[in-house]
């Protein structure tokens, strides 16, 4: 299996999703969503604190990912 994240930074937030995949790529199965406004802070800072927090929920590495896409 191999592991995929999205992440979309708006005006306001920041959106993310981790996605887990067999190994033929098939079959996704959601696992973690998460929205941070962005509150007059850095996006760039955002992003990254969302990013290590979907990491840490699924206990995962930055290795473990296998693709990450952003809007």
């Amino acid at each position: 299996m191999f592991y995929t994240v999205g992440i979309d930074v708006g005006n306001s937030s920041v959106k993310a999703a981790m996605v887990r995949f067999d190994q033929q790529g098939s079959h996704g199965t959601l696992l973690h969503t998460q929205v941070e406004k962005l509150r007059k802070r850095s996006p760039l800072e955002v992003v990254r604190e969302t990013y290590k927090s979907l990491l840490q929920k699924q206990e995962l590495s930055n290795t473990d990912i296998a693709y990450v896409a952003s809007t």
